[in-house]
């Protein structure tokens, strides 16, 4: 994978992504593995670095229903050492997750509050190789689960 410089605000304008495989984790165990033929669109409504749902998340032939919405929203995109990660980092939410405690540390909260449902994803990473996308997951909360689209 490539390596980034991590907590750098990126300006992701689209991504057209089609996986052939995806993998389920749930408590650090593979539960589930198969082949897909979703397309995931990814599209931004601002040139804002932050703003509330400025990134848009559309999967279409999405053959995870019972564990991932098919429209998603993202407040911003960053860098981290090995990924772009889109996210929301709300002040107050009814999600306990370690994740939205260390990134407060290190950046801005996007918003005062979120209600996250359970098929919502928290964060969207995406994976790249020589700067192609080769993979994309979604964190899922209740039951908290990791999804991994691949080619």
């Amino acid at each position: 994978m490539d390596k980034l410089e991590p907590f750098k605000i990126y300006l992701l304008e689209s991504l057209d992504f089609t996986p052939n495989l995806y993998e389920v984790y749930q408590g650090g165990k593979l539960i589930d593995r198969g082949h897909t033929s979703m397309n995931i669109k990814v599209r931004s409504s601002s040139t804002n670095p932050v703003a509330q749902d400025k990134i848009k998340v559309f999967i279409e032939n999405n053959n995870l229903t019972s564990r991932l919405d098919d429209v998603a929203s993202f407040d911003t995109v960053m860098t981290l050492q090995d990924r772009f990660i889109a996210i929301i980092l709300p002040e107050v939410s009814n999600i306990e997750d370690i994740m939205f405690s260390t990134f407060k540390w290190v950046v801005n909260c996007t918003r005062k509050e979120k209600n996250f449902r359970d098929k919502e994803p928290l964060c969207m990473s995406m994976f790249t190789e020589n700067g192609r996308v080769v993979k994309v997951s979604f964190k899922v909360y209740s039951p908290e689960t990791l999804i991994e689209l691949s080619i």
